[in-house]
């Protein structure tokens, strides 16, 4: 499972050509493994294998996606009634267990509602990296990626994270690290994602002193 965090509709369509990306990429090297997550089909006339349909609600910005989708991949939109959210039953049970989640980790830390979409992101990593017994016990990190996750970069979300910084960046009497807060994992990249509490830059880092038990955008 897959999530983006978007600010402006326009995004929709880059998110869905990422997701687009990873699920074809997959799919070439391990055909069993996409059976466990989307329907495909095999366009016998170019040789390629193709997405065959996007389920979403009415959202206009999904209309619109819709016929961009259908006219460049061939790929069909099915969308549900209006106020019918049942039509959709299993991303809205999925969407609910995400939300509680989300809500108990930002209570734990008495952290703002306004992280709620970071915290989204990695309350799915999370998810990804849980056995379930619908699969044998395996995970969806493992059923997707065909290899077992690594929990070594998971911590608790929104706690302290002290970033080291190089030589290169810093004069002998300052600090050697700065206080940030972590978020993640990244998709691309080896080691944490956080978030410098002073300045709000999101910081890339493997080199961090982490600080599980203190939470410093605490609201209490």
């Amino acid at each position: 499972m897959f999530t983006y965090a978007i600010k402006n509709r326009s995004e929709l369509y880059d998110c869905y050509e990422d997701f687009r990306k990873k699920a074809l990429n997959i799919f070439r090297q391990d055909i069993s493994v996409i059976e466990y997550t989307f329907s495909v089909e095999d366009d016998e006339t170019q040789g390629n294998f193709e997405i065959q349909r996007l389920q979403a609600d009415n959202a206009k910005e999904y209309e619109k996606l819709g016929r961009i989708i259908f006219k460049k991949y061939g790929t069909h939109a099915q969308f549900t009634n209006a106020y019918t959210s049942q039509q959709n039953g299993v991303a809205e049970r999925r969407m609910r267990t995400i939300m509680e989640r989300v809500r108990a980790l930002l209570l734990d830390g008495k952290l703002s509602k306004q992280l709620w979409a970071e915290c989204v992101c990695h309350v799915t990593t999370l998810i990804n990296m849980t056995p379930s017994s619908k699969t044998d016990g395996r995970t969806p990190y493992e059923l997707w990626y065909n290899r077992i996750p690594s929990m070594q970069y998971i911590k608790v979300f929104g706690c302290s994270g002290y970033v080291h910084i190089t030589e290169q960046y810093r004069d002998k009497l300052d600090a050697r690290a700065r206080l940030c807060m972590y978020l993640g994992v990244p998709d691309h990249k080896k080691g944490y994602r956080l978030m410098d509490i002073n300045t709000h830059v999101i910081v890339y880092s493997r080199d961090v002193i982490f600080k599980e038990d203190e939470f410093p955008l605490s609201l209490a």
